[in-house]
């Protein structure tokens, strides 16, 4: 059984889970914002309600997406991560999805989730990652922090993967480049974009897109505007947009680098921020109800 802690703010209400750091739900009054269980027909026994995947949106760290073959160099030595079970033989979306996660403060409208890795055969390099959760009349504001608590400078990346209902949706976006993928699924090379909006039911991919680091999602009963930002800034602003075949969900996944960034010959021009012992990347998120001020 997962453990879950809410809070709220008029009529948004949100509520965590521990398994994970996730999101289990985030809804105004009825109406649901966030898609939750999409992917348990596509993972069958791997999604549960203990899974990350399960639910409405989860963190990704130390890295984003597939790195492939769970292998990459750093500060002259190889590192060999475990494959992840759902793309053997890649590594899959760094620990902090499938870790559990502690309040760190809790008020009416806003909480704080942290995590002390204090470094494995999963992930080396020890940090202190925290998710900041807070609400506003016009939506949920989300603050990143992973600090390195390594010995030495470690690699790092910040990325939220959030499931959206599919059901009419449409995305509108100001992204420039589109990443094509290989056969493997791992971006290979960046194709100039000239369509960056998409009726979502009729669209099918997954790959990671680069430009302003913005998006409209729009229902015909309501328009969610999603917009992030890093600190200090990655050389990479976009997103992952997953749009399964015939699935109730699409996502559009804020991140900070380039999925398989890491074994990338230039990690850093693909997004990889390198923190001394004790700097800290963060990634800030809005996602909010169009209508309100900004």
């Amino acid at each position: 059984m997962m453990n879950t802690v809410s809070c709220a703010a008029g009529p948004l209400m949100l509520t965590l889970g521990l398994e994970g750091g996730v999101v289990v739900a985030l809804r105004k009054g009825e109406q649901a914002w966030l898609k939750a269980g999409g992917e348990a027909y596509r993972d069958g026994a791997a999604t549960t309600e203990t899974s990350a995947r399960y639910h409405g949106a989860y963190p990704l760290l130390p890295f984003i997406g597939r790195l492939a073959d769970g292998r990459f160099s750093w500060a002259g030595e190889a590192y060999a991560l475990p494959p992840h079970a759902l793309v053997t033989p890649h590594a899959l979306h760094g620990v902090g999805w499938e870790r559990r996660w502690a309040v760190a403060f809790h008020a009416t409208s806003a909480i704080t989730l942290s995590l002390h890795h204090p470094g494995d055969d999963a992930w080396p390099f020890a940090f202190q990652a925290k998710q900041h959760f807070a609400l506003h009349p016009w939506g949920l504001a989300l603050t990143m922090t992973l600090t390195n608590q390594h010995r030495a400078p470690a690699p790092a990346q910040l990325g939220w993967h959030p499931y959206f209902p599919s059901a009419r949706a449409r995305l509108a976006t100001a992204f420039k480049r589109r990443w094509e993928s290989d056969e493997r699924g791992l971006p290979e090379k960046p194709l100039p974009l000239r369509n960056a909006h998409w009726a979502v039911e009729e669209t099918v991919g997954d790959h990671c897109f680069e430009g302003p680091a913005q998006a409209a999602l729009i229902w015909p009963d309501r328009t969610l505007r999603l917009a992030w930002s890093s600190t200090p800034r990655s050389p990479f602003q976009g997103a992952v947009l997953y749009l399964p075949e015939a699935a109730d969900f699409f996502c559009c996944e804020p991140v900070t680098a380039c999925p398989n960034a890491l074994s990338a010959t230039e990690p850093h021009a693909r997004g990889v921020v390198t923190l001394a012992p004790g700097e800290s990347l963060q990634l800030s998120i809005a996602l909010r109800e169009e209508g309100f001020p900004t």
